[in-house]
């Protein structure tokens, strides 16, 4: 395996991390007491996969990472207004990340 194998390895798993991770916040957003604190961990976690993804020239997942990540900011300073249909959306666009 040569190096750039090595790095692609370690962002699949980093990435698949960071989906997991992004699952557990969506599961328990609706019923959260911090929903501001849940949307900026949730808001961080697909900037980083989409930073890692331009890094290892997945341009695809990078770009739609990107698309993601912008719709999310119009919910970043009112993340209260996010009701299931939204949950829902957030979920399918993931899966397809």
């Amino acid at each position: 395996m040569n190096d750039f194998d090595e790095i692609l390895e370690t962002y699949a798993t980093e990435a698949q991390e960071l989906i997991d991770t992004i699952r557990d916040i969506l599961a328990d957003f609706l019923y959260a007491d911090d929903k501001k604190s849940q949307m900026d961990h949730l808001w961080r976690c697909i900037h980083t996969i989409k930073g890692g993804a331009g890094t290892v020239g997945l341009e695809a997942l990078k770009n739609a990472a990107h698309l993601l990540e912008d719709h999310l900011m119009m919910y970043k300073e009112t993340p209260t207004s996010i009701g299931e249909g939204e949950v829902s959306f957030i979920t399918k666009s993931i899966d397809m990340l």
